[in-house]
């Protein structure tokens, strides 16, 4: 039942992503688009939600569904809050690494992080540089830091195999995501089409995610035990 649940979940994705094309390149409705690109974050929640009973690790599972939540609340600034508010888009989005830095590193490893990422943060507005950048900054530094212990607990061996993969996966995607963020900033591209792309990356980098804290060991001897019986 649960190996049925996770196809109907992910051709869920499939559909909506084939949505948030046509809207965004075909027939040019974004706020049709805006609506199935919020709809994709909160079935990564839903999703890591209801695996989150069969987490190969049940706090690594629990981290990863808070920062899943903390994700659909940030997305509501960075889809649907008027431009101004983007920044605070961009501080949520900080913050929500900042869940994800507990889920890759040890407790007695996060004593450091308000000194490596918040000092830096009120240095710079308090030099007088603008708040837009100050959280791009901030959430660069989180991001790099994420990067660093994810490398690391792949290299120790922390995630089981397909876990692994899915967690990489996940982060190469969204890095290019966020290389066309910086993109979209130069002349030489169209802006509002970066903007369109930015989703193509990001709506399967959390779809993985939502997957990565589950246990399929678990899943593979159950169904071996179902095929004996």
């Amino acid at each position: 039942m649960k190996r049925i649940i996770m196809i109907i979940i992910a051709a869920m994705f499939v559909i909506i992503m084939g949505g948030i094309i046509y809207f965004d390149f075909i027939d040019f409705k974004p706020a049709y688009a805006n609506v199935l690109k919020y709809s994709t974050i909160v079935l990564s929640f839903i999703t890591a939600a209801f695996l989150w009973k069969d987490s190969f690790n049940r706090k690594d599972g629990t981290i990863l569904l808070l920062g899943m939540f903390c994700t659909v609340i940030t997305d509501i600034y960075m889809i649907f809050v008027p431009a101004p508010l983007f920044v605070i888009g961009m501080m949520l989005y900080g913050q929500t690494m900042c869940v994800y830095f507990f889920r890759y590193q040890k407790a007695k490893y996060a004593i450091i992080l308000p000194f490596f990422i918040y000092i830096p943060l009120i240095l710079f507005y308090s030099l007088k540089v603008d708040l837009m950048t100050s959280a791009a900054v901030f959430y660069a530094q989180v991001l790099i830091t994420n990067i660093v212990s994810i490398v690391q607990c792949i290299k120790k061996g922390k995630y089981p195999r397909i876990n692994a993969i899915l967690i990489v996966a996940s982060l190469i995607i969204f890095l290019m995501g966020d290389i066309t963020v910086v993109l979209r900033n130069f002349p030489l591209f169209n802006i509002r089409l970066a903007s369109k792309f930015i989703w193509l990356f990001y709506t399967p980098s959390q779809a993985l995610l939502a997957f990565s804290a589950n246990d399929f060991a678990k899943d593979k001897e159950r169904r071996l035990i179902k095929i004996q019986s």
